[in-house]
């Protein structure tokens, strides 16, 4: 619709309500949206060693731009720029993971119909190698488990963090390219 605006930007920006002639309007929430500080997806697998079976699939910022992390439930420490205190919605911090995906999203959302591809084609391919190597870490970490269940903690710690730094690299590199596409754009 005429909200969408000339780039099929498919968020509607605050106030959600208004009124024209008399008549009350409103867009509602989407599911995914700009407002969205952080969001996931609990996978609680009972077929799994306790250690191992729950995943915590963690995204921050617009879930429609996120990156759906695997974090193991029972990881021991929590890398730094997914950490509470690394910034916070309303103080920025150049090494927060929350931060790096609003300026991806942010700088998307100017020209929405055409780097929302770009985006997509980094987030999914992300997501997709990170479910195919869950698969072989749940392994190794499912035999660690059985001589050395500390063991298994530190390893499925060490790949959760792993996730999250290749992650931050891939987006860093995003938002370098959505930058220069949206300069071009202006220029």
């Amino acid at each position: 619709d005429v909200g969408a605006g000339p780039f099929e930007v498919p968020y509607r920006w605050r106030p959600l309500t208004w009124e024209v002639d008399g008549e009350q309007y409103c867009n509602e929430r989407a599911v995914a949206t700009q407002q969205t500080g952080f969001s996931f997806i609990a996978q609680a697998r009972d077929w799994m060693p306790n250690a191992i079976g729950g995943i915590i699939w963690w995204g921050v910022d617009d879930a429609g731009v996120t990156v759906y992390m695997p974090m193991y439930s029972s990881m021991t420490s929590v890398p730094h720029c997914v950490a509470v205190g690394n910034g916070s919605m309303m103080e920025f911090s150049e090494t927060s993971a929350f931060w790096l995906f609003n300026q991806v999203s942010n700088l998307t959302y100017t020209r929405y119909n055409y780097m929302i591809k770009d985006v997509q084609n980094v987030q999914l391919k992300l997501e997709a190698d990170f479910i195919q190597e869950v698969k072989n870490i749940d392994k190794a970490a499912k035999a660690l488990n059985k001589e050395t269940p500390d063991l298994a903690v530190e390893y499925i710690t060490d790949y959760s963090a792993k996730a999250v730094r290749t992650t931050m690299k891939a987006y860093k590199k995003l938002y370098a390219f959505v930058a220069f596409i949206l300069l071009c754009a202006v220029l």
